[in-house]
């Protein structure tokens, strides 16, 4: 949040301007303003635009950012029993906005018609766990994905499970079977 509303996300010190202190602090002496008594390092933050998440000052890994989980690599009726899994989102507390959807015609398939919608704040600490492992110890080139996928996307729930959703994730067989009943009964009404 850069911007004339917000110098202090800048390291910038209150009362300047954005602009006064941009130009104060632009040229060869730019991080001058890092070793000014009144500089206050938790205000700085950075963006890495290749992934839209916000890092603090010095750390290495980002901030848990809120994220929104739609029926694309989310809970759908295909992998998951919705009313399992819509009572674990609901209780709990990092989770909200918990919305039972019709995934449109045009994602939808046999066997894969709704889905369950919602937004998940993890805990700092939670996030940085997932961050280390796909970042650090998986070495995945896509880690903030990878992040996100561990929330609900059911091949990527274990080694971590952080929302519990592994306990409404259908078998195999049931998935099957249920794509196949649905299916067949959509061939019938053809």
């Amino acid at each position: 949040m850069t911007g004339p509303k917000n110098p202090l996300a800048a390291g910038l010190a209150e009362g300047d301007s954005y602009w006064d202190g941009l130009t104060k602090h632009s040229g060869p002496d730019t991080l001058e303003f890092v070793k000014d008594p009144a500089f206050d390092p938790t205000k700085l933050f950075y963006l890495w635009t290749d992934a839209y998440l916000w890092y603090r000052f010095r750390e290495d890994t980002p901030l848990s950012p809120t994220y929104s989980v739609g029926y694309i690599g989310g809970v759908t009726n295909g992998s998951f029993h919705l009313e399992k899994a819509t009572q674990i989102l609901k209780k709990n507390h990092w989770v909200s906005k918990v919305t039972p959807i019709q995934i449109p015609y045009y994602n939808a398939e046999a066997g894969n018609t709704r889905a369950v919608e919602f937004s998940v704040k993890l805990p700092q600490e939670e996030h940085d766990k997932l961050v280390r492992y796909y970042r650090d110890e998986k070495k995945q080139p896509y880690w903030s994905v990878r992040v996100k996928g561990a929330l609900a996307t059911p091949y990527n729930l274990a080694p971590f499970d952080i929302l519990g959703l592994q306990a409404a994730l259908k078998t195999e067989a049931e998935a099957e079977l249920a794509a196949d009943k649905a299916y067949y009964s959509y061939a019938e009404e053809d």
